[in-house]
């Protein structure tokens, strides 16, 4: 049974492809993942607990080999941790405007290890193809 796991607005979602209830809608500043069990090939999502600074896990833990992007790609450690990076633990999701924050090459290297720049508009935006996703860059 896949389960979708994606960004909506601000909201982190957790979606069964099979019956599309949606298992999981929180905020996506207060959620994150547990890195052991990624490593271990697991999704572990947990939600950090404002009023003593605890994390809990929350729903079931998804194997990657059952996990979905938004485009229906299976999730890798890497790809999922992209994701995670860009989208989750902070008070808006994907950066400024929806755009990751990179300021440095090492900042874009975060994101993939191999960035494949696609087209350079200007000294400060690129398009960037980052594990089969079309990003477009803001550098400052």
């Amino acid at each position: 049974m896949a389960k979708k796991i994606y960004i909506s607005g601000n909201s982190f979602i957790v979606q069964d492809t099979i019956t599309d209830i949606i298992e999981i809608e929180k905020p996506a500043k207060d959620i994150y993942f547990n890195n052991s069990l990624l490593n271990d090939g697991y999704i572990s999502v947990i939600q950090r607990d404002g009023s003593n600074s605890a994390d809990s896990s929350i729903g079931k833990e998804i194997a990657l080999a059952d996990s979905l992007d938004i485009s229906n790609l299976v999730f890798t450690a890497s790809t999922f941790r992209s994701f995670a990076r860009l989208n989750m633990g902070k008070s808006s999701a994907g950066g400024s405007a929806g755009f990751p924050s990179v300021s440095t090459y090492a900042d874009l290297l975060l994101l993939d290890p191999q960035p494949e720049v696609l087209t350079i508009y200007s000294v400060f935006t690129l398009i960037v193809l980052t594990n089969n996703i079309f990003t477009l860059i803001m550098l400052y």
